[in-house]
């Protein structure tokens, strides 16, 4: 791992990981480094308040980037494979000494992509590509010796009772997986955890993941 100093600046680089580049801004502290990964259609800026507070109250180097075609990140011109993506970015983090690390829909018209900006383009490619991501990932199982705490919503978000039942139960699937698993429900959030502002019980503004002030084990 690259060497980290607790005072060492926001390390903020394009990464050339093989006919595109990726975006890494990387908040150096030291071991264990945790990778925070962007949901939909969002980049790097996503974590641009909480990536700081992790670092600073954990001790561990945080990475954010964007993902390839968002924010500061070239758009490929093949075509979407969740495994080229995923060894694209493990190409950029073993260039920058950090692999060493625990693993965190747009109605676009596609006739009329001269019309459309880098992130549309972006969001286009990954959804053309999804159908090939659900079959793959239904192959996978997470390693027995990684430590998953899955965080869900407190607060019912989908529009449907059985569209919110199938998001819990997928959440209860994935930490009855691993061996010490465990689910953590972040009781005053819906979907967006990070986004969504929550005080503590002297009524300020709560640290680390503040809209998680009350997560309670499932």
């Amino acid at each position: 791992m690259m060497n980290m100093e607790k005072s060492s600046p926001v390390v903020d680089t394009l990464v050339n990981v093989g006919d595109y580049r990726l975006h890494f801004r990387i908040y150096p502290r030291s071991e264990p480094a945790v990778l925070l990964e962007s949901g939909g259609g969002a980049d790097a800026s996503y974590w641009n308040d909480l990536a700081p507070l992790l670092a600073r109250e954990t001790g561990a180097t945080i990475i954010t980037y964007d993902r390839a075609g968002y924010g500061e990140s070239d758009l490929p011109s093949t075509p979407y494979d969740i495994r080229l993506e995923v060894a694209g970015l493990w190409r950029g983090l073993e260039q920058l000494g950090l692999t060493n690390h625990p693993l965190s829909r747009h109605p676009f018209d596609p006739s009329q992509k001269e019309r459309l900006t880098k992130p549309q383009l972006a969001a286009l490619r990954v959804e053309a590509g999804m159908p090939g991501v659900v079959t793959y990932m239904r192959t996978l199982s997470v390693p027995q010796h990684i430590p998953v705490r899955v965080i869900t919503a407190g607060i019912p978000w989908w529009p449907k009772p059985e569209e919110n039942r199938a998001w819990r139960e997928s959440h209860e699937h994935l930490a009855a997986s691993v061996k010490d698993g465990k689910l953590l429900v972040a009781e005053r959030s819906t979907h967006l955890v990070p986004d969504e502002p929550a005080r503590d019980h002297r009524g300020g503004r709560g640290g680390v993941g503040s809209s998680c002030t009350r997560l309670k084990t499932a």
